[in-house]
């Protein structure tokens, strides 16, 4: 038997990617460090796959903990900190190697990043008709994307929904 909510909000936000999406991604695969370190080598910054990853790796971490100092935060694992903006990591990764990226060429880097890490992406079961259930009752819907920057707005998820979520 379904449970009946009263819809008594007139604006709803979701997290879209855990919440609307299920998404898993791996970034320990060999192959995407490879094609990562070509990708970086075509606009001038020539990593081993090995450096790539190991350095790609140690950023993060820096910027995470970086970000949950700013935040109060302690290092409690991924799911504690907050988000990094990846596209610091991307620069810092070309300017390593004394290449000057473009916002352009930094959000290209990383959209080919999660393309290559990307295992599947589908939406829960249910989000489509909740989502369709809220529309017809009057509701706003909208989505915060706050899993990855390089998820790009064209991803089928999004396509998907966005015939459903309404801007508020």
């Amino acid at each position: 038997m379904k449970t009946q909510l009263p819809l008594t909000y007139e604006n709803y936000i979701f997290d879209l990617y855990g919440t609307l999406v299920d998404i898993h991604t791996d970034e320990s695969l060999p192959e995407l460090w490879k094609k990562m370190s070509l990708f970086y080598g075509y606009y001038g910054a020539r990593y081993t796959p090995d450096e790539l990853r190991m350095t790609w790796n140690a950023l993060t971490e820096h910027y995470r903990q970086e970000a949950a100092k700013y935040t109060g935060r302690a290092a409690q694992g991924y799911e504690a900190n907050p988000e990094i903006d990846l596209t610091r990591v991307i620069h810092t990764l070309y300017s390593r190697k004394g290449v000057t990226a473009s916002r352009e060429l930094a959000v290209h880097t990383g959209h080919f990043f999660r393309v290559l890490s990307t295992e599947y992406i589908r939406l829960y079961d249910g989000t489509v008709p909740m989502l369709e259930r809220l529309r017809a009752n009057g509701k706003k819907s909208g989505c915060s994307r706050t899993h990855s920057a390089f998820l790009p707005n064209t991803s089928f998820a999004c396509w998907t929904l966005s015939t459903i979520l309404t801007a508020s």
